[in-house]
């Protein structure tokens, strides 16, 4: 069949119609000649193509279609374009990678732009010579972009024959995963299934692209070191590599793969806290960041003061993504949405710490490596911060004190984390029930104006599961009281606005923070802060942004404006906006609310209820019943 005929069947659809007009720009002929084409295409098989009043669709998909053949869409050819340059070093014809994917030149124009988008994040570019396109850039950005594709086309396995590969021999991963385990378990290096998987697309890289011959040698002289435990695992995988696949790393290969165990190994914990290890692998400089990095997150946002292990722990963090970072490695992290709109204070810590080696080491850290840094600070919270407020309550026993002493003791025993049993009386004395009590635990049925849990005089797994549940209860109730006194605290009527007119998230945090800077909530200083913040990691969550400062502040505030047309916040549409400044003395308040705020708004029902008021007094009456209504 010939080429024109073909590329008007991969033109045409078996669910919609296509224009002649559409199919003559695309093919860049007249429709006259379409109509001749569809002919020959009819006479050659009747039952091929239909037509009508709207154009011309399939009626079954032809084998040529069925057969070795891709579905181009927009996405996948720039896809195939990026995976064609960095396969044909020597370029690509502009106008049979047009035949070959059936588009027109304007098509394909566009689509370039797409591709150098996309190449500019890796520093790579496009250079055209005599109707060619050709892929500039150095062979380390050439291999980070190639296992960016590669990590979006999973994990399983990798093998060339498709004609979306960019692998030029063919390879099985599950073939690597043993081998490179054992060496790693070997030097006492761990790897999470992510790190791991990113340690292995990089090696098949490495061997396919020095099998054809496209080498790394700009890069520093590798030298081995017995201490480092990194460097003894760089040296076995070169020796894998050789013995499994008869290639020798050079020297700048070498240093490429260290590069990349850095990246994506850690120590365990005993090797953290052992004081000789940490001379070979510690600056100093990074521990004493790391003491008053930390002291700081404690002091701003109301948490304990980490211990020392937690200090080496992250000092050896912030050196292998400094290390990272400036030995060119871009880091990424699948897990960055999650993070953020699931644990946005712990990701707000992050951001934070992230800002300030940012600034003291002039280096741009991505989100990506904003997000290892949240399971850092996520980990530790989670294993050493009872996060759960300690609730009250009283023992209420008919009588016989002494028959009901061992279960008393078995409940503030198993509770003692969460429940401070305040008063121990018979159900005789019960006018003199303490105030303040958050429930009450009773071998008899009581009725009184707060909680009662009935158990049995001899307690057992079913009433310490129904005390486990009131005490549930009671922290929800607890917490929620305090978060609504606190937001209820932070609302200002002059601090309120209904559709203002922001043309972006520039101008909206200038004007908003301006609005407050003006009516003494805050000091100069403020703007240039949110600003700064909102650079290092984007603050929307949902259909809301949550700009905010922990610094600058007079008064603790916060702004709010309703967009009901919607505002693009970078790039996403947002409708509404809450400006947040806390003062020092108050950052307590942050630490409490800030998460349970973003859980409220995330809901985009809820936004659109808030979006519907028409008055700050029915905005935060109606946010307060969301808040007392929410299951926390």
């Amino acid at each position: 069949m010939k080429k024109d005929l073909k590329k008007i069947i991969h033109l045409l659809s078996k669910d919609s119609w296509t224009s002649s007009s559409e199919l003559a720009k695309a093919m860049s002929v007249s429709s006259r000649q379409i109509r001749k084409y569809i002919r020959e295409l009819k006479e050659s098989d009747e039952n091929l193509i239909e037509s009508s009043y709207y154009g011309y669709r399939l009626k079954k998909i032809p084998d040529i279609i069925n057969k070795n053949s891709i579905e181009f869409s927009g996405n996948t050819r720039t896809t195939y374009i990026i995976q064609k340059l960095i396969i044909l070093p020597q370029g690509i014809n502009i106008y049979d990678l047009c035949d070959e994917m059936f588009i027109s030149e304007t098509t394909l124009e566009n689509d370039l732009k797409k591709v150098k988008r996309t190449l500019s994040d890796f520093d790579l570019q496009i250079r055209r010579e005599h109707g060619n396109i050709i892929l500039i850039g150095n062979e380390q950005k050439k291999r980070k972009l190639m296992n960016y594709l590669l990590s979006d086309m999973g994990s399983d396995s990798i093998k060339f024959g498709s004609k979306l590969s960019i692998l030029q021999g063919e390879y099985n991963v599950s073939n690597f995963n043993e081998p490179i385990h054992k060496i790693l378990e070997k030097n006492q290096l761990i790897a999470d299934e992510y790190a791991f998987n990113n340690i292995i697309f990089h090696l098949i890289i490495t061997i396919d692209r020095i099998r054809s011959e496209n080498n790394i040698d700009n890069l520093g002289s590798f030298v081995g070191d017995p201490n480092d435990k990194r460097k003894c695992a760089t040296l076995e995988i070169s020796e894998y590599i050789k013995n499994s696949f008869n290639l020798v790393l050079n020297n700048a290969e070498l240093t490429n793969l260290y590069i990349i165990i850095i990246g994506n190994t850690r120590y365990p914990n005993s090797l953290i806290q052992n004081d000789h290890q940490l001379e070979f692998t510690l600056d100093d400089q990074y521990v004493q960041l790391s003491k008053t990095l930390l002291y700081e997150v404690s002091s701003i946002y109301y948490l304990d003061t980490f211990p020392d292990s937690f200090i080496l722990q992250f000092a050896i963090h912030i050196s292998n993504m400094l290390d990272r970072i400036k030995k060119g490695y871009v880091a990424k992290n699948p897990m960055t949405l999650t993070i953020k709109e699931n644990y946005p204070l712990i990701y707000d810590i992050s951001v934070f710490l992230a800002r300030n080696i940012s600034k003291k080491y002039n280096v741009i850290i991505n989100e990506a490596e904003i997000t290892f840094i949240s399971f850092h600070i996520g980990g530790y919270l989670e294993n050493h911060i009872k996060l759960a407020d300690v609730v009250s309550c009283a023992f209420v026993y008919s009588k016989y004190l002494q028959l009901y002493l061992p279960s008393i003791n078995k409940i503030i025993e198993r509770f003692s984390d969460h429940l401070f049993v305040t008063t121990i009386i018979s159900a005789t004395e019960l006018g003199s029930l303490p105030d303040n009590l958050d429930f009450v635990i009773s071998t008899i049925p009581l009725s009184l104006d707060i909680p009662v849990a009935v158990i049995k005089p001899f307690a057992d797994e079913n009433d310490f599961e129904k005390i486990k549940n009131y005490i549930s209860n009671a922290q929800n109730d607890k917490k929620i009281n305090n978060i609504i006194k606190a937001i209820s605290s932070l609302f200002h009527y002059d601090l309120f606005l209904i559709n203002p007119k922001f043309v972006n998230r520039e101008q909206a945090i200038i004007e908003m923070s301006k609005n407050v800077i003006q009516l003494g909530y805050a000091d100069d200083a403020l703007t240039d802060d949110i600003l700064q913040r909102e650079k290092m990691s984007s603050t929307t969550y949902g259909e809301v942004a949550i700009p905010h400062s922990l610094h600058h502040t007079k008064k603790s505030f916060i702004s709010v404006a309703i967009i009901r047309q919607g505002l693009y916040w970078e790039h996403k549409k947002i409708k509404i906006i809450f400006m947040l400044g806390i003062q020092k003395e108050e950052r307590k308040v942050f630490s409490q609310t800030f998460d349970y705020l973003v859980e409220i708004l995330y809901n985009a029902s809820n936004v659109t209820k808030l979006c519907h008021q028409s008055s700050y007094e029915d905005f935060v009456k109606t946010l307060i019943e969301m808040i007392r209504t929410t299951q926390l």
